[in-house]
């Protein structure tokens, strides 16, 4: 076998090249608001553009130019404020988006629509058992935990206002998920932006003992209060939170209670809010930063490096 031949093998044996997550640009590909095909409200006070937004442009359905003012509200949005009432009809939207591309949008303005003054009602259903979670490394594990599957069920007056409203999570004042707008569906349902990077809006959970390595930990077992929050784009204050209680217990093993902390457990977490225990508010790696991928993390196995050095050296002895 010849020398290159050798060389070959051992790259054959290497792993193989790291697949990185796909994670949106935060400045280009935060959704606008409205979507397309959603109505708004003719008394809406803004609408909402990605973060790189710049020299926005209103034209009405007559044509008309319509005076408007930009406040960028980071991390989420270039808010868009018309400064005068709207006229019904379909109007026109222009920026210039990431790399000065130029973007347009139409938006559907609707009849006037009542502000709303509750977000609605929240319950929760506890359970326990596998569940993926977003993890460092790899983007996403399957660990155990003890979790609760949230329902919000919006208040009717929240309906017309879906285009522009977005949602926040929180336990015990803490946040979980920070959305953004539009990212509520008519039956309650909040979306993820970044997606495998974020924990489910709407799925609460503690990592039980015998976890996966790197998975987001979650909260601290226990008794936790839940509270979902609406906010309209460009109004002052938010929409009165919907709220719960949920109680979070690891499955019992050996006639004990694998909760953090149990008699059998692994070594209890840092409470919720601390810096090493995961608790809400604690972010995963930015999307800029490494430790993120779908890379193998196997290492050549052994047995290929001797096969590859008995090789290298019986080909220098017939050299």
């Amino acid at each position: 076998m010849g020398k290159w031949s050798w060389v070959a093998l051992v790259l054959a044996a290497l792993p193989a090249k790291a697949s990185a997550c796909s994670i949106p640009h935060p400045g280009c590909s935060k959704p606008v608001a409205p979507k397309a095909g959603k109505p708004l409200p003719l008394n809406a006070a803004a609408i909402a553009l990605p973060l790189s937004a710049t020299e926005v442009v209103w034209t009405d359905a007559a044509g008309l130019a319509v005076p408007v003012v930009t406040t960028l509200e980071k991390p989420r949005a270039v808010l868009v404020k018309p400064q005068g009432p709207l006229a019904p009809g379909v109007h026109t939207v222009t920026y210039k988006g990431c790399n000065a591309q130029p973007n347009m949008i139409k938006v559907s303005v609707g009849p006037v629509a009542p502000l709303p003054k509750q977000s609605g009602t929240l319950t929760g259903v506890a359970g326990a058992g596998p569940l993926t979670v977003p993890a460092s490394g790899a983007c996403q594990a399957t660990a155990t935990a003890a979790y609760a599957k949230l329902k919000l069920q919006l208040d009717p007056a929240v309906l017309p206002w879906l285009p522009v409203v977005l949602a926040q999570v929180t336990v015990d004042g803490k946040p979980w998920h920070d959305g953004v707008y539009g990212d509520v569906d008519a039956d309650g349902t909040l979306h993820l932006w970044v997606g495998v990077l974020e924990r489910d809006p709407l799925v609460v959970y503690t990592l039980c003992p015998t976890n996966t390595a790197n998975a987001d930990p979650g909260v601290a077992p226990g008794l936790h209060t839940i509270a979902v929050t609406l906010h309209l784009a460009g109004e002052t204050s938010d929409l009165a939170s919907a709220t719960t209680q949920v109680t979070l217990t690891c499955p019992v093993s050996n006639g004990t209670v694998d909760a953090a902390g149990g008699a059998d457990a692994a070594p209890a977490p840092a409470p919720a809010g601390d810096a090493t225990a995961g608790a809400p508010g604690k972010p995963l790696p930015k999307p800029s930063e490494p430790g993120c991928g779908t890379a193998r993390t196997s290492h050549l196995p052994v047995s290929a490096l001797l096969f590859a050095m008995a090789g290298l050296l019986l080909w220098r002895r017939r050299a």
